[in-house]
């Protein structure tokens, strides 16, 4: 099920079906978790940006849901604070899945609707302009990059091409799944909360 208005939607939920992929790998992520390897939920990342920078073998990232914390793609991975072209860059062949709250040891026991896990594109000064161009990146990808069970929000793509398209989730000639998300409060000239070019 998609309850989208318009790609420009204030509010967009796409919901459906979670696509389970085969996770012989799984790394961890949990913003209450600080200086771990991602081995498991003891030691998980902090930022989901260093799950995707150390990827190795990995097939599965899954990401609790935090208690004061949204992730931003400017923390981690050998991101620049602040940056506003930071992104998360959904990668073929992986699954992110959101949702958990932590100590879960199978994909079924996570809820995305009641576990809030926040992707988030305030960098800067809370309610400023300065948040990241995209907050999520499916460019180049096909349906073998998954992003499931996440809230995104706070993109601003007020910049030049391309960098006005796709606030919350931008795609260029690519194909990613993106299923159990909310979109809201994105905004860009033109698809605020999710733009598909190809």
């Amino acid at each position: 099920m998609t309850r989208c208005s318009a790609l420009s939607a204030l509010f967009c939920v796409l919901a459906g079906s979670p696509v389970v992929a085969q996770c012989p790998s799984i790394v961890y992520v949990n913003a209450d978790v600080s200086g771990g390897d991602g081995s498991s939920w003891g030691a998980a990342y902090e930022h989901l940006q260093e799950a995707l920078a150390n990827l190795g073998s990995a097939d599965c990232i899954w990401v609790a849901s935090a208690s004061q914390h949204a992730y931003t793609p400017d923390l981690g991975g050998g991101q620049t604070a602040g940056d506003r072209r930071a992104t998360f860059q959904l990668v073929d062949d992986v699954a992110i899945y959101g949702g958990f709250v932590g100590g879960e040891t199978s994909l079924a026991e996570r809820d995305p609707w009641v576990n809030t896990t926040i992707l988030s594109g305030e960098i800067g000064v809370v309610g400023s302009a300065d948040n990241s161009y995209h907050v999520v990146n499916g460019s180049g990808t096909g349906t073998t990059a998954i992003l499931d069970g996440f809230t995104i929000t706070g993109g601003n793509a007020d910049g030049m091409p391309p960098y006005n398209h796709g606030g919350g989730v931008f795609i260029e000639g690519g194909s990613p799944t993106i299923t159990n998300c909310v979109l809201t409060i994105n905004e860009a000239t033109k698809g605020a909360g999710l733009y598909a070019g190809v």
